[in-house]
């Protein structure tokens, strides 16, 4: 048999129910923005699986919270000005300024006959070269006799692997001596 009224029971019971799933949801649905924070969780309730990969940045933590023994290094890109330091001129030949404490001197004298009397001078050309796997990284040239001698010329030769210079002399009562010398540096330091 079916009643028409409902008890007063069922009513209370119904009422209750309404208010409790009416409340819950009304509170989801009202929460501001970010107002869940250190306060409303339970101690650990958070962990690393929880955290969306990516959430949190640098930004995100607190000054001096982070620090060496926490950062796996292999896991870190290349700064950008660092990977340009690489393809540099400069770092390219930065291996090879090792090898400078290879520079070798090389030297070679020479002699220019005394200037014939009439002519104007004499002149001779004398070149030094660098030992196998060296490049001549620069030369240079010493006269006995500046008031006589001139240098007409210092330059590398040989495919850079050796330094010449030539020297004229216009004294017409003696032959004068000069001094070529090479700055050899192993191939690889030359660039």
């Amino acid at each position: 048999m079916l009643r028409k009224h409902l008890s007063p029971a069922l009513l209370v019971a119904i009422a209750a129910l309404v208010v409790a799933l009416g409340g819950t949801s009304y509170a989801v649905s009202r929460l501001p923005k970010n107002s869940v924070g250190s306060a409303q969780l339970k101690k650990n309730a958070v962990t690393s699986a929880k955290v969306k990969a990516g959430a949190i940045t640098g930004a995100k933590l607190a000054p001096e919270s982070f620090t060496g023994r926490q950062i796996v290094e292999s896991s870190l890109g290349k700064v950008v000005s660092a990977q340009t330091a690489d393809r540099s001129l400069a770092a390219d030949h930065a291996g090879a300024t090792i090898a400078l404490d290879r520079v070798i001197f090389r030297g070679a004298n020479g002699s220019v006959a005394q200037a014939p009397v009439g002519l104007s001078t004499a002149s001779d050309l004398v070149t030094v070269g660098c030992d196998a796997g060296q490049l001549a990284s620069g030369g240079g040239v010493r006269v006995d006799d500046p008031a006589h001698t001139d240098i007409i010329d210092s330059f590398p030769s040989g495919g850079g692997r050796t330094w010449s210079a030539q020297v004229r002399n216009d004294d017409e009562t003696a032959a004068h001596t000069f001094s070529v010398f090479a700055v050899c540096v192993p191939a690889g330091a030359a660039g």
